[in-house]
């Protein structure tokens, strides 16, 4: 852990690749973890065949690849005040639907239910470079922004003039647009929502696209791309296990966390996310393998043969949220299902090197792998 935190990268740093941090809580994200974990009072008062393991990772927040230049998105208000949000992303499980009608929510001043948000077709759907590189909230979010606020202003004009204001006076909040500093002068939303369709004849669409500013396509020859990614996001985790020194059988007993992915917008997505991350690689770190015979047939074809952690299998998964303020992110959001995949598998290997002295290097770290590295340390061979 101190290791970690005397060499981790630092606000403001550029990497090998040109990339540089513009956020980054990683720090934080450590201490909170040690803490959370009990990393020093165990550490000093170490039980037998028990073992902490720590780690840290990194992703990318919103990828450029090739030719993904934009993210785009519709917005169109009906005449009751509800808006219909057209996004050229796909709703995955990710959350990406629920976040994106909280950030059109916020820039129109109504509630988190007037927001529809339709599904999306190859034939009709806006641009969109596709959900991956965890950009989903970061590029095709901040085009969600860019639509709301193109039909929010063709709504100030009108509103505007009825309250006798500046439309950069203008606050739309709670269903209704009043002027700053002067909350009783204020107007309904769906009112003036209609005055603009019923006075001049006209449907409220307001249309946006993101492309990351600067961003040029990887040199993967050269291994430089200096504007290829805004943002990167992080991750700490421990694990504590119990390591059965006679079947080799690991036992987790615990996990900690800390991710940064800026200001979470919806922290219970992003819970959900952490959980479902741990879990994933909880899998591909004890249990998942592929075995083939000679003849190339799969011989972990079903669930049967190829094991996927029950719940039983998933310790206690205790998150936290450090945020931090993405200049880049959309409300200062940064990515974050991707990241919280990254660090669980290290820090379980390194917990099982913890508990017994033995290093494995090649996921699953199944019990035949721990037994055959204790028979092997035995014989003074590791």
């Amino acid at each position: 852990m101190e290791v970690m935190l005397k060499n981790i990268v630092r606000e403001g740093e550029t990497l090998v690749s040109g990339s540089k941090i513009n956020s980054i809580g990683l720090e934080d994200a450590i201490k909170k973890v040690a803490d959370g974990i009990g990393w020093k009072e165990k550490r000093a008062k170490k039980a037998p065949n028990r073992g902490l393991g720590f780690a840290c990772g990194s992703q990318i927040s919103g990828l450029r690849m090739g030719g993904h230049f934009a993210s785009s998105a519709v917005v169109k208000i009906g005449e009751d005040g509800t808006v219909n949000l057209i996004h050229g992303g796909t709703e995955l499980g990710q959350g990406c639907d629920t976040v994106f009608a909280q950030m059109a929510a916020e820039v129109l001043g109504v509630r988190f239910e007037d927001i529809h948000v339709e599904m999306e077709d190859s034939h009709d759907t806006v641009l969109d470079s596709g959900m991956f590189g965890d950009r989903c909230t970061v590029w095709s979010g901040q085009a969600v922004i860019a639509a709301a606020e193109d039909a929010k202003k063709k709504l100030a004009r009108v509103a505007a003039e009825v309250l006798d204001a500046k439309e950069e006076d203008l606050v739309f909040r709670d269903r209704k647009i009043y002027v700053r500093d002067k909350p009783d002068t204020q107007i309904p939303f769906v009112r003036v929502v209609r005055q603009v369709m019923y006075g001049l004849g006209e449907s409220i669409y307001g249309h946006g696209s993101w492309g990351f500013p600067g961003a040029e396509v990887a040199d993967f020859t050269k291994g430089h791309a200096e504007h290829f990614t805004p943002s990167f996001s992080f991750v700490a985790q421990a694990v504590e296990l119990e390591l059965d020194p006679e079947t080799g059988k690991v036992r987790l007993l615990n996990s900690v966390a800390a991710d940064d992915c800026g200001q979470p917008l919806n922290p219970l997505l992003v819970e959900g996310q952490m959980d479902g991350g741990s879990a994933h690689m909880i899998g591909q770190a004890l249990h998942e393998i592929s075995l083939y015979n000679d003849k190339g047939q799969a011989l972990s074809s079903s669930l049967r043969d190829y094991k996927i952690p029950r719940a039983v299998d998933v310790p206690k998964l205790t998150n936290y949220h450090i945020e931090v303020h993405d200049p880049v992110g959309p409300f200062g959001a940064k990515g974050a299902g991707e990241t919280c995949t990254t660090a669980i598998m290290a820090a379980i290997r390194n917990a099982i090197e913890d508990a017994a002295g033995v290093r494995i290097t090649n996921p699953p770290f199944t019990p035949e792998k721990v037994l055959k590295a204790l028979k092997e340390k035995k014989e003074g061979k590791q």
